[in-house]
């Protein structure tokens, strides 16, 4: 849950992470990018496209705590595969029947925009597609500022900023 809370991923991504795709020393989680003619394999963004989280170390110290020898960052505890989205959904529902992962999503890009982000970081930091001039002219390199995001989510998350 906090995994999705932070990144904005959408849950099937998060359930599927390998912990072959987390740069340990850098803390940097790579989701790789589908091939255009892959339409089956899951776990990867919905645009296909690689992406990359900069997570920050006392989270990624969170997540070493529970590592083992399981290719899944998060295993099942039942089966030799992940935990399933609909199980992590769940989980957000305990606390509201109304969550939505996109519903959460959504949030995070509100809560950014109010926090000076403008919608073009925002976006891609969901992996939404960037439309009008911003997907014709953004061509810079968006990781650092979405290393930002990410960093200052998480002090939001834990109530230090």
């Amino acid at each position: 849950m906090k995994t999705v809370m932070l990144t904005g991923h959408r849950i099937s991504v998060v359930v599927q992470a390998k912990w072959e795709h987390i740069h340990i020393p850098s803390g940097a989680w790579i989701i790789p990018a589908r091939s255009k003619t892959d339409k089956i394999t899951t776990g990867s963004m919905k645009s296909g496209r690689e992406f990359r989280v900069q997570l920050p170390n006392e989270f990624l110290g969170s997540l070493l705590e529970h590592k083992s020898d399981h290719t899944f960052v998060f295993p099942s505890p039942v089966t030799a595969s992940h935990v399933t989205p609909n199980a992590t959904l769940k989980s957000f529902k305990v606390f509201d029947k109304t969550i939505t992962n996109h519903g959460f999503r959504n949030s995070i890009k509100t809560w950014g925009r109010n926090e000076g982000f403008p919608d073009f970081v925002m976006d891609a930091y969901v992996d939404h597609s960037l439309k009008g001039l911003d997907r014709s002219y953004r061509r810079e390199d968006l990781a650092p500022k979405l290393a930002e995001v990410t960093n200052r989510l998480y002090l939001y998350f834990k109530g230090t900023k």
